[in-house]
C-alpha cells in the first residue's frame, strides 16, 4: 500500500525538476485530502516555475475520480483518459 507519505518526496523531486508531470493513478483506489493537497501543491510549484498545465492526471477510476470531481481538482488540472494520451500531450503547445 502506498500512501501520501510515499508520494510526497517523489512529487517534490519531480516538481523541483521543473518539467511537466504525468501522474498515473490507475492503481490508486483511494484518495483523501492529503493526497489531493500533494497533487495541487506540486501543480502550483510547476505553475510558479512558469510551466503551464504542468500536472496531468491519468487513469482516474471509481472513488478517486469521484473525489477529485467533487473537490474540483479534475476541473483545475489537466486530466487524460490514459497514460499514452497524457504523454502525447506533454509537448509544449
Amino acid at each position: 500500500m502506498h500512501t501520501a507519505l510515499d508520494l510526497a518526496p517523489l512529487l517534490d523531486e519531480a516538481s523541483g525538476a521543473e518539467k511537466r508531470i504525468v501522474l498515473d493513478l490507475s492503481d490508486c483506489s483511494f484518495i483523501d485530502s492529503t493526497g489531493i493537497a500533494l497533487v495541487l501543491n506540486a501543480d502550483r510549484r510547476l505553475s510558479d516555475a512558469g510551466i503551464e498545465s504542468g500536472m496531468t492526471l491519468c487513469g482516474l477510476q471509481g472513488q478517486v475520480r469521484r473525489v477529485l470531481e467533487v473537490a474540483g481538482v479534475s476541473a483545475s488540472l489537466r486530466v487524460s483518459p490514459s497514460r499514452d494520451a497524457a504523454l502525447s500531450r506533454q509537448q509544449p503547445r
